[in-house]
């Protein structure tokens, strides 16, 4: 009968990551005295704060951050760099295992990252594999305390692009808990309200190149930004100037592969009969810092000024 029940257990731990609590211990209907018994004869083995696994068993990463969020209370969540990777968000990490938590009173770990906190709204709480973790919402504004202003927009493009999160529900995250001060809400407020229109970066290198343009003094190009001529659809560009009639283009194989190159030297002499100039942009370019497309830019820019297309604003 015994046998039956830790088969029972085991299998439970199975389905939570290799885990298993006391509370599965008496769910199960092993006596008190089991667990004793087994830590002791080294059959079981404490991974943290209530938590434990059967001795041999494969524990991964999910398992470590299950363990981690049970022994941060019943508040206890995956957050930051660890809710990230949960969600495979660009910034994700699982080197550390970060969580949030009313408040930590447990022995310290070297390998985890604490953020307390008595602020934390149910509604910005979720699971991904059973493992409680904070929204997406959430998890991109809590990236602004550990991450760069870079780091938090490729994650950001990275949500949006798959349909995690939308920038209004961002927004309203911010009304209800970007006070002043709060770790992470100066760097979300401001990628809000810089975003330009248009579709998110499709890649890093691109998001690369957007910054380097306003680095340079560029305005920021519009994104994804479908060109029309003569109230037909021309092509869709990875980035795009309309009020100059610049298209721009990250070339990579990486990205794009040999079939869609063929594709964009169509699209390319397409946009050139609709009166576009075309920019292309390379790997080599963006480790330049962009110097030499912004310069190009400029020139189109600036030549269309002279023949009195347009005004030059930048």
């Amino acid at each position: 009968m015994s046998k039956d029940l830790e088969r029972e257990l085991a299998e439970r731990a199975v389905r939570q990551h290799g885990i298993f609590t006391l509370a599965d211990v008496r769910q199960v209907g092993l006596a008190p005295s089991w667990h004793r018994n087994r830590l002791v004869a080294g059959r079981i083995v404490v991974v943290r704060d209530l938590a434990y696994r059967f001795a041999g068993a494969p524990l991964d990463w999910r398992g470590e951050v299950l363990a981690a969020a049970w022994a941060g209370g019943s508040r206890g969540r995956a957050s930051h760099r660890s809710s990230a990777a949960l969600f495979g968000l660009k910034g994700g990490c699982t080197d550390t295992i970060e969580i949030t938590c009313k408040r930590w009173r447990r022995a310290r770990y070297d390998d985890l990252v604490i953020h307390e906190t008595k602020a934390f709204d149910p509604v910005d709480a979720t699971e991904v594999d059973g493992i409680p973790c904070t929204t997406v919402a959430r998890t991109l504004l809590d990236l602004g305390a550990v991450l760069s202003s870079a780091q938090v927009e490729y994650a950001l493009d990275d949500a949006l692009r798959r349909n995690l999160v939308t920038l209004d529900e961002l927004r309203a995250l911010l009304r209800r808990v970007g006070r002043r001060g709060r770790n992470g809400t100066g760097v979300m407020r401001k990628l809000l309200e810089t975003r330009t229109p248009g579709r998110p970066a499709e890649s890093v290198p691109e998001r690369r190149m957007v910054r380097m343009l306003a680095r340079l003094g560029l305005p920021e190009p519009i994104l994804q930004c479908e060109v029309w001529h003569e109230g037909r659809f021309v092509a869709r560009v990875d980035a795009a100037y309309p009020q100059w009639q610049i298209a721009i283009e990250y070339e990579s194989y990486e990205f794009h592969g040999t079939a869609a190159v063929d594709r964009d030297a169509a699209r390319t002499n397409a946009l050139r009969r609709a009166g576009w100039s075309y920019v292309p942009v390379t790997n080599a370019d963006v480790k330049a810092g962009c110097v030499d497309v912004a310069a190009t830019i400029r020139a189109i820019r600036d030549d269309l000024f002279r023949s009195g297309f347009g005004v030059a604003d930048a």
